[in-house]
């Protein structure tokens, strides 16, 4: 009698210190998901601010530049079509601060999902902002330099991107 006794309360106790770990399981994983949608970098140990999301979108454009173009082309029959094309002498921008002196506001931060073909979309998806994947999006509109094919500089081209 006296073992069956022993057996059932190191059951009970096994049980219960399962329930609590899962349930501390559980509240470590909703602080986690919390911290994350509300921007958690893991990194720098702290949530960013706008201006730093809007640094790094900033570096990545540049990093990236020139983007791919589009152009309207109109044929002698009348069809109109879309050419995609890669300026060839693109004028570089020097660093982030000429960027941001010629492009004056061009970031706006937005917790809107990039839609197709540049266009706003929905929330960003819970999911993501939970896993930490993505808290927000950074829009940057920004004028795309080049010599045309004329030698004239080109600027007034305004490119738009989600980083």
């Amino acid at each position: 009698m006296g073992c069956r006794l022993v057996v059932r309360r190191f059951v009970r106790f096994v049980v219960l210190l399962a329930l609590v770990l899962v349930v501390a399981l559980l509240l470590y994983y909703f602080y986690c998901g919390l911290r994350n949608y509300q921007g958690y970098c893991k990194e720098t140990g702290k949530v960013m601010s706008d201006q730093e999301k809007i640094r790094v979108a900033v570096f990545r454009v540049i990093r990236l530049y020139p983007p791919v173009l589009n152009a309207n082309v109109d044929f002698d029959d009348g069809r109109k079509a879309l050419r995609f094309f890669k300026p060839e002498n693109p004028i570089l921008y020097d660093s982030s601060e000429q960027f941001l002196l010629i492009n004056k506001d061009c970031c706006q931060v937005t917790y809107r999902d990039k839609g197709d073909f540049g266009k706003e979309g929905g929330e960003i998806p819970l999911i993501e902002r939970i896993m930490g994947w993505r808290s927000s999006n950074v829009r940057v509109r920004y004028q795309v330099r080049y010599w045309g094919e004329d030698g004239l500089n080109r600027p007034g081209y305004r490119g738009g991107c989600f980083v």
